[in-house]
C-alpha cells in the first residue's frame, strides 16, 4: 500500500510538510513525495552552522546521498530563519526523501543540531 503525503495543501500543486533533525543527530526522517518535487525549504529560527543536504531512494529504509550528474553532492547553504528556493537543476525525483545538516565544506560529513529543528520541505507537483 503507497502511503498518502501528509503535509498541507496550498493549491493544487503546491504543499509543505515539516520534518524535524532530532537533537544531536544530523537527518530528519523520510518523507514519501509522491512524485512531487522538492522546490524550496523554510528553515527554522535556531539552526546549528551547516549546509542542508538530500538523501534519497526507493524505500524509506534505504535512502541515499543525491549527487548531480556531475558527482556534486546536492545541498544547499541556508541560514537560520532563510526560506531557500530549490533550482530545477537541484530537482530530485525519488519515492522518498530526508534531509541533512551537512558541513559546509561539501564534504558531506554530518553536522549534528543542539537542539531538534523543524524544517518546513516545500513541494510541487510535477507534470499532472
Amino acid at each position: 500500500m503507497t502511503p498518502a503525503f501528509q503535509g498541507e495543501t496550498f493549491s493544487d500543486d503546491l504543499y509543505q510538510i515539516a520534518v524535524t533533525i532530532g537533537s544531536g543527530t544530523a537527518e530528519s526522517g523520510a518523507v514519501f513525495t509522491q512524485g512531487m518535487v522538492l522546490v524550496g525549504v523554510i528553515m527554522p529560527a535556531v539552526w546549528t552552522a551547516a549546509n542542508l543536504g538530500i538523501k534519497a531512494g526507493l524505500a524509506a529504509g534505504s535512502l541515499q546521498a543525491a549527487y548531480d550528474n556531475a558527482g556534486g553532492l546536492l545541498q544547499a547553504v541556508v541560514a537560520a530563519s532563510a526560506f531557500v528556493a530549490l533550482p530545477s537543476d537541484s530537482t530530485v525525483f525519488a519515492p522518498w526523501i530526508s534531509v541533512t545538516s551537512i558541513n559546509t565544506d561539501k564534504s558531506g560529513s554530518a553536522v549534528n543540531q543542539g537542539a531538534a529543528r523543524s524544517i518546513t520541505l516545500l513541494f510541487r507537483r510535477y507534470l499532472s
